[in-house]
């Protein structure tokens, strides 16, 4: 599995975060946005990834001892899961969909199938946060939020059988002011590239070279 350790501290922030103890987004990510305002005052790496990442130049400018504000940490917030300002949050995350989802990033094939088994409609079903990825689009580890930014080793084969589960690999999300295909995230992304073959691998899978 590549895990930047960029993606790690994030990750490491999120389940620290309480953030997962409610599927409503806006309680999620106000609870994520307090996490990352202590973690940027304690110097953490997690809150600088983010804020370079998603301040985009217009934050307000940080308080003489390096805080963040609440608003501007919100505002990253919403950014890294989709949305283009706090006031667009909204929504309900799907506990099936969520658990599909770590089970893409993780590489967990197995839990992958059976889930599919067990809810076959999961691979067309679409995130609750902005970016409105399908299970597919996770694959790419690109656009969507900085914590399920992973490349497990086999994510060609979670790829192959999302496809066969009827996942459409002309499904756009939307990411970076645009709409984009699993394949065009997956070319633009670095942690594929930094995992070697497996991006190979992957782009192939996408392309329909099985």
């Amino acid at each position: 599995m590549y895990l930047d350790p960029d993606v790690a501290a994030v990750r490491a922030l999120w389940a620290q975060s309480g953030a997962e103890t409610t599927n409503v987004v806006v309680e999620q990510l106000a609870a994520f946005a307090e996490a990352v305002r202590t973690a940027r005052t304690c110097g953490q790496r997690s809150a600088s990834v983010l804020v370079w990442n998603w301040s985009q130049g217009d934050a307000d400018q940080l308080s003489a001892d390096g805080s963040l504000s609440e608003r501007d940490a919100r505002l990253i917030v919403a950014r890294d899961h989709g949305f283009a300002s706090w006031q667009l949050v909204n929504g309900q995350c799907d506990p099936s969909f969520e658990r599909a989802v770590d089970a893409v990033v993780m590489g967990r094939l197995r839990e992958l199938r059976r889930l599919l088994a067990e809810q076959p409609d999961l691979v067309t079903r679409r995130s609750a946060y902005g970016h409105r990825a399908t299970l597919l689009h996770y694959t790419a580890a690109n656009g969507v939020e900085i914590r399920r930014q992973v490349v497990p080793h086999n994510a060609d084969q979670i790829a192959a059988v999302l496809l066969s589960a009827g996942a459409n690999v002309a499904a756009t999300l939307n990411a970076y002011g645009g709409s984009y295909d699993t394949l065009a995230m997956l070319q633009s992304s670095g942690h594929p590239a930094g995992a070697g073959m497996v991006a190979a691998r992957l782009e192939r899978v996408l392309a329909g070279d099985r």
